[in-house]
């Protein structure tokens, strides 16, 4: 598919004034009722564009702030899951071991216990 950037958008007023005055020119696949449609849909969106993309920026940084919020809450709730296990609450070690699985290099409560001296 084409691109058209700011550039080419001069080029393209130049070809629709020389399509207009010389059409002998355009070649017979080329539908110059067609191109005025893409041009003229063209020119309607370009109006919103500009506040369609500062929406959807918004909306970016919105979510970012929202998930980055979820995300805190989910660490320190795994971290005190963490803890809680470590202290041997009941049904700590199984919710540890299952949220554990996100971060696969961290060793889980069982594989420490067996890698560390006793009374540490």
């Amino acid at each position: 598919m084409l691109k058209m950037g700011d550039k080419s958008v001069g080029f393209d007023d130049k070809c629709k004034i020389y399509m207009e005055s010389n059409p002998e020119f355009l070649p017979g696949f080329v539908s110059i009722a067609e191109v005025q449609k893409d041009r003229d849909l063209r020119s309607q969106m370009m109006r919103f564009s500009a506040d369609l993309i500062s929406l959807s920026e918004s909306v970016d940084d919105s979510l970012m702030i929202i998930s980055s919020e979820a995300w805190s809450a989910d660490l320190a709730y795994y971290n005190s899951v963490k803890e809680a296990a470590k202290r041997g609450h009941a049904g700590a070690e199984s919710i540890y071991n299952d949220l554990q699985q996100r971060f696969p290099g961290a060793p889980t409560l069982a594989k420490r216990s067996t890698k560390e001296p006793a009374g540490s």
